[in-house]
């Protein structure tokens, strides 16, 4: 407490004398007020001392270098000198205003490198190669200028032969092309690449804009020190981040992430959205242009992420016209309407499934989202009972909620969910900094639907969907099965960097939004049996082999996460009659061991898992690089596979009565219901949950 109070001084006498009219001082006030708000806030802070320091820095120069051409090892090690026991006292300042310098002379460095590669042609050999570094390998730093140049090089050639090789119309083979047309597409390519390659150093090219990066960079050091959740939001980041959580927006319905090689690809579809109801766009489609209507298309292919949304986001034409390609390399256009997406009856889905006697309910649920800005106040709760209703309307003898890859989203929305299943009683414990342990709890007793149960999870499922499952699974009102959680059980808060310096100085403060914002870990979720899931996730009471349970990075895998305990709080509630898990594992058990398809599919689950260890070294030529790629989208295709049902009789998939008179009269909703089912009925992992969830309901009618 007595550093926290120091550190509110310091910053104090410095707000009264500097007007943040130098920017790199006010980049140091920002860290200043990063680490006052962890320290006041933050759910279990680490002391900032030497050791500290140096981890932030280190944490630092991986992000401020992330591509690794900038800080030469040398320079690295000087950053590393600079830290001491009190460099939080100056935000930093020596380090910070040391890679300003660095970078202004790297940049220059920089520009000379790309201007010599510019003008002479690539030589694709066969004895050239490019090794990317696995999650948990060493990354190398450069020595000096002629391994930074031979890395950007190599970097070059690999992000050329990513175009070279990609179809420009349907059926074109590169290894087919004529030497001229090899040369011309080469020749693009290398335009491309090296335009690409430019506008990354744009980034940069302006005092203001390095020493934002900068200055970003190290927040975010700091709040990655603290642990895994905590992160800095510039003003920019800050307005994505509110525009993310809102349910309500008039939209396309999709969302877009840059890949491994640089391009713009569909990182998920909104229910409901435009792009959802065409049932043309998929995740993983690669975007590579866009036309809103009357105005000139915008090619991606030359691009960073952030120069996309600019250009994206700048018209206000409602219509756009997206050319991209699948990943069969095929070349598609679709047009997209801009609609307001909401909360809507078809938002979530439900479905019937049946396999000889008996009728099971099967409700995915990707996220848990809120409604909050409705007058209404519905959100996935509200919509998850809506589709029970009408599953019971026809006769469900069990239900099960599929948590797979639902990574959280509304805590309020898992609570509810929890209320829907637990007659009442608390339904977990939550701990801040300062106070109390305090229960949460189910207020409103009674519950929507009591029959048997299945929760299905995996690696992916995380926050908030966590907090469901162990509810269930701690009332013994659910069979959890799957494989075990991701592990987080922190709740994170976003406040403005200055909210605690106004505070201090006693005063009914204004905030300064240029100074960004902290999202911070400001608590922990603990089951009602007192004890954490952080770090450990929910071991499921059956396990189902899923081939990408060893592939998948759990909290544990995070730097610097908090780790698991326990809470001293009395809590009492009433669990249910002991399930007959010993029987329904034995059973699952026996069904997966006697299965071909599981047993290939852990085979080669144990493959991925050790190639995900392993560096990769790709070939730089055009052959090699074909067969490369080749071997990569057949290794895509057989994950798929392994994943699907065999021989064996699919589930019958149908949806709930009142669905089907919607999706009858909504051709958009009919297609994509068409393609739902489809997947639902071959998916191996749902099917056993399908059995097991059978066999409950039949022990349970005994």
């Amino acid at each position: 407490m007595l550093i926290f109070r120091k550190t509110f001084l310091t910053i104090s006498i410095l707000l009264s004398a500097t007007a943040f009219s130098q920017h790199l001082d006010s980049l140091c006030m920002q860290q200043l007020l990063v680490v006052g708000n962890m320290q006041g806030f933050h759910i279990s802070p680490p002391v900032f001392n030497q050791a500290t320091n140096r981890q932030i820095v280190e944490l630092f120069i991986d992000d401020v270098d992330g591509r690794n051409i900038f800080l030469f090892e040398p320079d690295r090690e000087k950053l590393k000198s600079l830290v001491n026991d009190y460099s939080f006292n100056d935000g930093y300042c020596s380090v910070i205003k040391e890679v300003f310098s660095i970078y202004k002379i790297r940049l220059k460095q920089l520009d000379s490198v790309v201007n010599a590669l510019e003008g002479k042609p690539f030589v694709y050999s066969t004895k050239d190669t490019i090794t990317f570094v696995s999650a948990k390998g060493k990354r190398f730093p450069c020595r000096n200028l002629n391994e930074v140049r031979t890395r950007i090089e190599k970097r070059l050639k690999y992000d050329c032969l990513n175009y070279i090789i990609k179809p420009l119309k349907e059926g074109e083979d590169v290894l087919k092309l004529t030497e001229p047309e090899l040369t011309a597409k080469q020749t693009e390519a290398k335009k491309r690449a090296i335009t690409r390659f430019r506008k990354y150093l744009e980034n940069f090219n302006t005092d203001t804009k390095l020493k934002r990066h900068i200055g970003d960079c190290m927040s975010n050091a700091i709040t990655k020190r603290c642990d895994p959740h905590s992160s800095y939001f510039n003003l920019y980041e800050k307005e994505t981040w509110d525009s993310g959580l809102s349910t309500q927006e008039y939209s396309f319905g999709f969302y877009v992430d840059e890949s491994e090689t640089g391009e713009i690809v569909i990182a998920e579809l909104v229910p409901g959205g435009p792009a959802w109801k065409s049932n043309e766009l998929h995740e993983g489609d690669v975007l590579l242009a866009f036309q809103y209507e009357k105005e000139k298309q915008v090619e991606l292919s030359s691009l960073e992420i952030q120069d996309y949304y600019s250009a994206f986001y700048k018209s206000g034409s409602k219509n756009v016209e997206l050319t991209f390609r699948r990943k069969d390399n095929q070349i598609k256009k679709v047009k997209l309407q801009k609609a307001r997406i909401a909360s809507q009856e078809n938002v979530m889905n439900s479905y019937i499934l049946s396999k000889g006697k008996g009728r099971y309910g099967y409700i995915p649920i990707p996220a848990f989202y809120s409604d909050d800005e409705m007058d209404s106040r519905q959100g996935c709760a509200n919509d998850v009972a809506k589709e029970i209703v009408k599953l019971k309307q026809d006769s469900i003898d069990g239900l099960i909620l599929d948590l797979r890859y639902n990574g959280g989203g509304s805590m309020k929305e898992a609570m509810g969910l929890g209320g829907i299943f637990v007659d009442e009683g608390p339904l977990a414990v939550f701990k801040m900094k300062e106070g109390k342990p305090a229960l949460l709890k189910d207020l409103n007793r009674g519950t929507i639907y009591d029959g048997p149960l299945v929760v299905l999870v995996n690696g992916a499922s995380a926050s908030a969907s966590e907090f469901l499952t162990a509810t269930l699974q701690d009332y013994g009102r659910a069979v959890i099965v799957g494989s075990t959680t991701y592990g987080k059980g922190t709740a994170q808060g976003v406040y403005p960097a200055d909210t605690n310096l106004y505070k201090a100085r006693g005063k009914r403060y204004y905030i300064n939004p240029t100074l960004g914002y902290v999202k911070i870990t400001m608590g922990k979720f603990y089951r009602v049996t007192t004890v954490s899931h952080q770090g450990k996730g929910i071991v499921p009471d059956i396990h189902i082999p899923d081939m990408l349970e060893n592939t998948m990075d759990t909290e544990a895998d995070e730097e610097f996460y908090l780790p698991c305990d326990s809470v001293n709080k009395k809590v009492i509630f009433t669990k249910a009659a002991d399930l007959p898990l010993t029987e329904l594992n034995d059973w699952s058990k026996k069904r997966v061991e006697a299965n071909q398809k599981f047993r290939d599919l852990i085979l080669f689950g144990d493959s991925l898992a050790k190639v995900k260890e392993q560096d990769t070294k790709v070939p730089l030529n055009v052959k090699d690089f074909k067969k490369y790629s080749d071997g990569i989208d057949r290794l895509s295709e057989m994950i798929l596979e392994c994943m699907e049902m065999g021989e064996e009789t699919p589930l019958d998939v149908k949806n709930n009565v009142f669905s089907e008179k919607l999706i009858a009269i909504d051709e958009y909703q009919r297609k994509n219901n068409e393609e739902a089912i489809e997947r639902i009925k071959k998916d191996i992992i749902l099917h056993e949950a399908f059995l097991i969830v059978k066999d409950l309901s039949a022990i349970l009618e005994k």
